[in-house]
């Protein structure tokens, strides 16, 4: 059996079907699990790649599910969702998502929404939260605390946060998002 191409689901489902009680795998596991698939070698070493870009060894979920952008059973609210940047987890991004788009379905002014969403973010996951919105184009380049960056558009609109980072974190990285 060889499997050329395979869709992004069903590479989540490998995943998942041999890490059932792990939170993370180990790399070589997952890659001889997709050869026993039927992917040639050379794709499943690229693959693994792709998940593992720092070459710990170690794959996570969130490592498949953001290298592929899948995220199989995602909840309905995401379906209209484009994720432009993301270093959340999966669960804290839908969460986040959640909270940006409750905090913009009311009448506020835009200024008050924004703020809403802040304070929000704030309460569930610690001071620091910077929150935006652009319509069209934007640029920007900043840099946030690890694991709190994601930048996403919805009908159109681009919502931004990211947690302002502690002077150990900012010589980690920045980041550079854009949308033409």
């Amino acid at each position: 059996m060889t499997l050329e191409e395979p869709n992004a689901d069903l590479l989540v489902h490998i995943f998942d079907e041999i890490n059932e009680s792990e939170s993370r795998l180990p790399a070589e596991d997952f890659y001889h699990h997709l050869l026993k698939w039927g992917l040639p070698k050379d794709k499943a070493k690229n693959y693994i790649a792709m998940f593992d870009p720092n070459g710990t060894g170690f794959v996570k979920r969130d490592d498949v599910c953001n290298a592929l952008n899948c995220y199989p059973n995602q909840p309905k609210y995401l379906e209209d969702i484009e994720v432009l940047a993301n270093d959340m987890s999966q669960r804290k991004r839908e969460s986040v998502i959640k909270i940006m788009l409750g905090a913009f379905s009311s009448r506020k002014p835009k200024k008050d929404k924004l703020k809403e969403a802040k304070e929000k973010l704030d309460k569930l996951y610690g001071k620091g939260w910077n929150v935006y919105i652009a319509e069209g184009r934007f640029w920007a380049v900043c840099s946030h605390k690890p694991g709190s960056n994601l930048t996403f558009v919805h009908h159109g609109v681009v919502y931004g946060v990211f947690q302002t980072p502690s002077e150990s974190d900012i010589d980690d990285e920045q980041h550079h998002h854009h949308r033409r």
